[in-house]
């Protein structure tokens, strides 16, 4: 379907992107569509029919994080691992997770990011996961080189595509303590039947927290990550993160 925008299609995604939730209603979805294009739209059209619109403009044009996060998770759903969205620390939100015997954190840099607080992120990061990367839009590439530890993984957007252009090397910081920080107190008696950090460290060893704090991302995001990875086909590009944090039937969204 072809529209003509009040402005470019990069500028007009960008807006969209910001604007736009999953659960507006049919009319929402109208008026926003509406407010950027020039010609009518078809009166005709389905709420499904209008998320679609939104998707296919934001997958081709737009340059943020919503974009990178559906291309990480796209990357791994034919892979036997549990993947998670923004995974809490204490002091951070890491964009995306992924456990496939080993541990991985992914830092998402998009176009329209800056990487003012990068060097901080990922020198944290590295304390918690074995191998960690940042995903990164090319124009980014030449100073992230610059600011990551040497051990990260660099990925990079290519034409909608997600490129390695460095492989990710085991972390040598690992720190049992920030592993534990992530856990709840309900997550630590179930483990460890403990909720002494310095004793779980001192009585299981760094060797196990680490095997343990995997089995937990594991536990934790199984079943809101297998949702996403059954209805995958179903669900537009912007939306894969909220129906991983909901696990609402897809149809019941798109034909409200």
């Amino acid at each position: 379907m072809n529209f003509n925008y009040l402005f470019d299609a990069k500028t007009t995604s960008s807006v969209i992107a910001s604007s736009y939730h999953t659960l507006m209603s049919k009319i929402e979805l109208k008026s926003l569509i509406q407010s950027l294009i020039q010609n009518p739209l078809p009166s005709n059209l389905g709420k499904q029919e209008l998320h679609k619109i939104i998707d296919d403009l934001i997958l081709l044009n737009h340059t943020g994080e919503i974009k990178y996060k559906y291309l990480l998770a796209k990357m791994f759903v034919e892979e036997d691992s549990i993947c998670a969205f923004e995974v809490k620390t204490p002091t951070n939100r890491i964009d995306f997770v992924r456990v496939n015997g080993i541990s991985n954190s992914y830092e998402i840099k998009s176009g329209l990011d800056n990487l003012l607080k990068l060097e901080k992120q990922s020198n944290n990061y590295n304390k918690f996961f074995e191998k960690n990367y940042i995903v990164i839009d090319e124009k980014h590439l030449e100073k992230a080189i610059n600011i990551v530890p040497g051990n990260y993984g660099i990925i990079i957007n290519e034409k909608n595509k997600l490129v390695e252009k460095r492989k990710a090397i085991y972390s040598n910081c690992l720190n049992p303590v920030n592993q534990l920080s992530i856990f709840s107190k309900k997550e630590l008696a179930f483990y460890f039947k403990e909720l002494d950090i310095t004793k779980i460290i001192n009585t299981q060893g760094e060797s196990l927290v680490n095997k343990v704090f995997k089995e937990m991302i594991k536990k934790r995001y199984s079943t809101r990550w297998k949702f996403l990875l059954s209805r995958h086909k179903e669900i537009y590009s912007i939306d894969y993160q909220f129906f991983f944090q909901k696990n609402i039937q897809p149809c019941i969204i798109y034909s409200a």
